[in-house]
């Protein structure tokens, strides 16, 4: 009987053992979780200044000719995209 018993308290400590690892994996996990959720916010955060930023800039083009104003809003660019030579004569650089 005492063996018995004995022998249910080792396999009880052992569970309880196998619970609190599992639990502390569990908080681990959770942290990591918690760490990519922040990243993927971030990443959805630029995500949004980039499109918005696309979208500012879609919105100042105006007609044909493809007039851009530059980020402060006071010069203008012209540029006919028909070739390098052409928008290089009108002050148009590809890069910008």
């Amino acid at each position: 009987m005492q063996a018995a018993r004995a022998e249910l308290q080792n396999q009880d400590a052992g569970i309880h053992a196998n619970l609190e690892a599992k639990e502390s994996t569990l908080e681990e996990m959770k942290t990591k979780l918690l760490e990519n959720e922040e990243l993927i916010a971030k990443s959805q955060q630029e995500l949004y200044e980039i499109k918005n930023a696309i979208s500012i800039k879609r919105k100042y083009r105006i007609g044909p000719s493809c007039k851009w104003l530059d980020t402060s809003g006071t010069q203008a660019k012209r540029f006919s995209g028909n070739s390098a030579i052409a928008d290089e004569e009108n002050g148009f650089d590809r890069r910008d």
